[in-house]
């Protein structure tokens, strides 16, 4: 089926207004000691201008622009971090909360998932044009997406415990049922063969799918009731998870099918969003301490930054952008942040 201007029952084009706003009362904090002669870290914020958005995840186009879930306020936005404007795209579909967001690095087009809506929300950052995308499951829940090479968007469906894939050029979604309804597929990534790596929160699994032919392998880790939730690929392939009930984070290498699994810096922490920096890097979040921690695999040594405000931060998602800096959202004060020199 392929996408038209006055669209079909599965696939609809949307165009709404735009607002564009300005930051005000941006938080800046220099943290942590030097590292190896370099610069502090810092950490700076930015409110979005719509109060109360619970901005759920971030994404970063090669460009540098930071795109944005905010969920209560269902609403997409832009941040140029050079001139620290917002432009903010309303949503069509009444409460349909927009949740994750990735780029494809191919087209630059922008892709977020409406868990509520239950669609695939595709945005035209040249024009501002927004399509959705029907999901065939009714009320899958999608959650997580990302692009592989060739522009089509994988993404977790958690209430109906499938991996979906669509193809923007024709507006199809195929959907791949997973072993256990119930599991929860949560956090997604692509490597560099083109294999689908799943995180289902529930089922305590990491899964692997086989883009090609269809076939995924469960593998557990040996934490019992880890609550797999997130995860990133480093240079190397090892897959980076972490455990939200077991308090650590593991690290998968798919060439022995082994995990190794390390303590998390708080001992009751939750740990929730993952990211792997271009220096191989481990970042993550801990949700019951409102930190986000930085963990160098070779050295095992980690720093804590704690992210402000006057409520618990709930960072759900981190992501990395081209200068190797950390892009967040701070659920809990309706901010984006980023950690970096």
């Amino acid at each position: 089926m392929r996408a038209t201007r006055d669209g079909w029952h599965a696939l609809r084009s949307l165009r709404r207004s735009v607002v564009l706003c300005l930051t005000a009362g941006a938080v800046v904090l220099s943290l942590g000691p030097d590292l190896h002669g370099q610069p502090a870290l810092r950490l700076v914020e930015f409110p979005l201008p719509t109060p109360n958005a619970r901005p759920h995840s971030t994404a970063v186009a090669p460009d540098g622009r930071i795109y944005v879930a905010e969920l209560a306020a269902n609403k997409v936005a832009m941040f140029d971090p050079r001139t620290e404007r917002f432009t903010e795209y309303p949503i069509g579909t009444p409460n349909s909360q927009p949740h994750g967001v990735c780029v494809d690095p191919k087209s630059g087009l922008v892709y977020f998932t409406l868990i509520n809506g239950n669609k695939i929300l595709q945005l035209n950052p040249s024009t501002g044009g927004l399509t959705a995308f029907d999901v065939p499951t009714p009320n899958s829940g999608p959650h997580t997406p990302w692009a592989d090479k060739d522009g089509n968007i994988y993404f977790t469906e958690a209430r109906a415990g499938k991996i979906g894939k669509l193809h923007p050029a024709t507006g199809q979604i195929t959907e791949f049922p997973l072993a256990t309804r119930t599991g929860v597929p949560y956090g997604i990534e692509i490597d560099k063969a083109g294999v689908v790596w799943v995180a289902q929160l529930n089922a305590s699994t990491l899964t692997r799918l086989d883009p090609t032919t269809g076939q995924m392998r469960d593998f557990a880790p040996p934490t019992a009731d880890a609550g797999t939730r997130r995860l990133s690929i480093d240079s190397q392939g090892r897959i980076w998870i972490t455990y939200y009930r077991g308090h650590k984070i593991g690290a998968f290498d798919p060439t022995t099918n082994t995990f190794t699994e390390i303590a998390t810096a708080s001992a009751d922490s939750a740990p929730y969003a993952i990211v792997v920096d271009k220096e191989d890097v481990v970042w993550y979040s801990e949700f019951a301490t409102s930190l986000i921690v930085r963990f160098d695999p070779r050295t095992r040594t980690s720093l804590t930054f704690k992210v402000p405000g006057p409520a618990e931060a709930q960072v759900r998602f981190l992501t990395v952008a081209p200068d190797n800096t950390i892009w967040y959202a701070n659920f809990g004060n309706s901010r984006i942040g980023r950690i970096g020199r």
